[in-house]
Parts: C-alpha cells; sequence; structure tokens
C-alpha cells in the first residue's frame, strides 16, 4: 500500500492560562497559512464584558448627534451646521 500524501492537518496548542487553539490547514487550498483557527476557553473562565461609553457623559465634541435629514448620525462639526446642537 502507498502512504497518503497529507495535505490536510490540524495542529493544537494550548496557552499557560489554559487557552486551546486548534489551527486548521489545506495545502490545497493555501500554502501560506491556516485556513482556519479555533480558540477554546476553559470552561472556568469568564470573558469580560465590556460597556460602550454612554454619549451623555462625553465631551460635546465626541458626541455623535443623529440627523433626521440624511437618517445617519453625524459628528459635531456637521451637527452644528445642521443645526442639531442644542443651544449653539
Amino acid at each position: 500500500m502507498k502512504a497518503k500524501d497529507t495535505k490536510k492537518f490540524s495542529v493544537e496548542f494550548v496557552d499557560a492560562d489554559g487557552i486551546k487553539s486548534v489551527w486548521k490547514y489545506d495545502l490545497d487550498v493555501t500554502t501560506s497559512g491556516p485556513i482556519s483557527a479555533e480558540q477554546m476557553l476553559p470552561k472556568n473562565m469568564e470573558i469580560p464584558i465590556v460597556e460602550e461609553t454612554p454619549n451623555e457623559s462625553l465631551p460635546a465634541s465626541k458626541k455623535k448627534y443623529w440627523s433626521e435629514a440624511t437618517q445617519k448620525w453625524v459628528g459635531y462639526t456637521r451637527g452644528l451646521a445642521l443645526g442639531l446642537i442644542p443651544g449653539k
């Protein structure tokens, strides 16, 4: 029997903090890197939740303003030009 040429294979890595990564290669598709990579977290590891900064806590020049005319969010300068910023 003739040995098969192995053109599809995967490599597994385990980081120091327990994250397991599986990199899958297919040399028929590409020879320059993996075709997919999958990461699996340990069951006891929690993913931190990143909360967005509320628009109200930002200075006026960093806020986004909703334009009814264009149906888009616009920045400070465009908001001034469209009259969207109260008291200016």
